[in-house]
């Protein structure tokens, strides 16, 4: 059975971060600093670890912060 539309929501709106100037990581890129404000996509894995995709303020790249390399 799928979810509600508001239990998506709600889901969603537990998981965004109230602090936009957290960092999150680096570009895997660039290496610019990512911050929350730059997040696209929080997610929560079925182990219940949470990550973010973000775009790079600098070159634009969409990137996994937490996991560069």
């Amino acid at each position: 059975m799928l979810p509600l539309p508001h239990e998506v929501v709600r889901e969603f709106v537990r998981m965004t971060p109230n602090d936009l100037e957290t960092v999150r990581g680096d570009c895997s890129f660039c290496g610019e600093t990512v911050t929350g404000q730059h997040a696209i996509i929080h997610y929560e894995t079925a182990g219940g670890d949470t990550g973010v995709w973000a775009e790079c303020p600098s070159c634009g790249e969409i990137v996994d912060p937490a996991h560069a390399q």
